[in-house]
């Protein structure tokens, strides 16, 4: 499947190469890139969870295309996503299981020159229940609470200096619609791109994606996961260190 964006093979990764062919960066040090993948777990009982659909299968092939170029990338990543797709090689893996465990597994790091934030974290997150839940009631109701916003916590966090990628998946929604709220989450977050796309555009080995910068200007990628991953690498890592 041909990738719509028009990205030259010359142009991937085009940061300036040392020697051993590892990205350069300010000082000659390899960037540490963050990567998040796959969905949290919010538990429910100490048996039950609440989580999503999310497979964790493009953040897991956006690591595998950092990676490949040379850069040092961290994984962070539910174990269910590394036991189904594999830790890339050469890559650095953390599991985490709910959306607190990811909070304190990112914010434990002190320094970033990329982030690629795209975990499906949980909006919600059930009242802390000991034991196991009865399943003799006909109904029953939960208390959920707002869990944190870890993307709006990476910008005061790292510094001005990271850049820093959020990912927005919506459905059923027109192109318009989506790219709206695309530049919402960055507006909100202080961001420098959102990858934005529709459930609906997810299937069958294909995937389209929109990738809306600072300036508010998107462009489109389709193709598998991987050409996706390696266009999204590609058009992300060349900017390289925010400058002021």
């Amino acid at each position: 499947m041909k990738i719509l964006q028009q990205i030259r093979k010359s142009d991937f990764g085009r940061a300036a190469k040392t020697q051993g062919g590892a990205p350069e960066m300010t000082g000659g040090k390899n960037p540490q890139i963050i990567v998040t993948a796959g969905g949290t777990r919010e538990k429910i009982d100490d048996v039950r969870y609440l989580g999503n659909f999310s497979s964790g299968r493009l953040g897991c092939a956006l690591a595998q295309s950092a990676a490949r170029l040379g850069y040092n990338v961290l994984l962070l990543a539910p174990a269910s996503t590394v036991e189904r797709f594999g830790s890339p090689p050469d890559v650095d893996y953390r599991p985490f299981t709910s959306a607190e465990s990811l909070k304190r597994k990112i914010l434990s790091l002190d320094s970033a020159t990329f982030i690629f934030h795209s975990a499906a974290v949980a909006d919600y997150a059930p009242a802390r229940v000991e034991g196991k839940i009865s399943s003799d009631p006909n109904e029953l109701t939960l208390k959920l609470y707002r869990t944190p916003k870890i993307l709006q916590m990476l910008r005061p966090h790292f510094g001005d200096r990271t850049v820093i990628a959020g990912f927005k998946l919506l459905s059923n929604v027109t192109e318009e619609q989506l790219i709206d709220v695309a530049r919402r989450q960055l507006r909100s977050s202080g961001t420098d791109f959102c990858v934005a796309n529709d459930l609906r555009e997810i299937g069958d080995g294909v995937r389209r994606v929109h990738i809306v910068d600072s300036s508010e200007k998107y462009s489109t990628l389709k193709g598998s996961t991987p050409e996706v991953a390696d266009a999204i690498a590609s058009q992300i890592l060349s900017r390289g260190v925010r400058d002021f």
